[in-house]
């Protein structure tokens, strides 16, 4: 926005030297016309920058909202405990289907499109599925982290997968230190990571799967759904960077995910 601020004052100036200039010389005409020419481009540029505000303040606001029940989430996972690097390596997600997608492809006609599938002359229609990047709205911890740059979407890693099984009363679990897990990490190929199914891989690339287990030692997860139409609309997690104790048999952890998918629900 700064920049279009910045391309209107300039575009401003300019037409203020072309006026002073055809005010001195001959070229009157052809100078008033470009400077006229100018201005419209400069209304045009704030006009812009107003659309652009426009578009970003319900992103804002999501993310605002998710932040700050994320926050209260980490106080409570905190709260009375001492400092310590099992404390420090919590983090709380909170990832969201974009709102564009929502809305140029509404969850009833995808419903009815899933059905159509079904029938035998369109089962070829079942190639054309979009599935867009989610979008992180919170990321939540006392120590800042730089995001993993791994892209999840639905049925791609552990958020993408609880996001497409769609069940609130399923939580996932991932604890990379288990042994299948581990063994599977130390695969030679991308071929012999994949023969390992999507249970273990969760249709990662062996290269993201590593990625994410050197940030990551464990995480916990559960879907978010529209409370009327009952669609998946996001997953929120919590995650540890050690792989001990089990946060995944914790009723601290596990109610605090349960209660963070159900009130932020109403803000993605």
């Amino acid at each position: 926005m700064r920049l279009a601020v910045l391309g209107a004052f300039i575009i401003v100036v300019g037409a203020a030297i072309l006026s002073i200039r055809g005010s001195t010389t001959a070229e009157g005409d052809t100078t008033q016309f470009a400077t006229t020419l100018i201005l419209a481009a400069a209304v045009g540029v704030q006009r812009l920058n107003g659309v652009q505000k426009w578009l970003s303040t319900p992103r804002d606001q999501r993310k605002e909202h998710a932040e700050r029940l994320a926050q209260q989430t980490l106080i409570r996972l905190c709260d009375s405990r001492p400092v310590s690097e099992d404390i420090l390596s919590i983090r709380v997600h909170v990832w969201g289907v974009p709102p564009w997608y929502r809305r140029l492809f509404p969850h009833s006609i995808r419903m009815r499109l899933r059905e159509l599938v079904k029938w035998r002359r369109l089962t070829w229609l079942a190639w054309f599925k979009i599935r867009p990047k989610l979008q992180r709205l919170a990321a939540i911890g006392l120590v800042k982290e730089p995001p993993s740059g791994v892209p999840f979407r639905m049925g791609k890693g552990l958020i993408g997968v609880c996001l497409l099984n769609n069940d609130r009363g399923d939580t996932l679990k991932l604890r990379t230190s288990d042994r299948e897990y581990k063994e599977a990490l130390d695969s030679a190929t991308e071929k012999e990571w994949e023969n390992k199914g999507p249970g273990i891989t969760h249709n990662l690339s062996l290269a993201d799967a590593n990625r994410l287990a050197k940030l990551y030692g464990q995480v916990v997860s559960k879907v978010v759904k529209d409370q009327r139409s009952g669609e998946a609309i996001g997953v929120v997690t919590i995650s540890v960077k050690d792989s001990n104790p089990r946060i995944g048999n914790q009723q601290l952890y596990l109610i605090n995910l349960r209660d963070l998918a159900l009130t932020v629900g109403d803000f993605i």
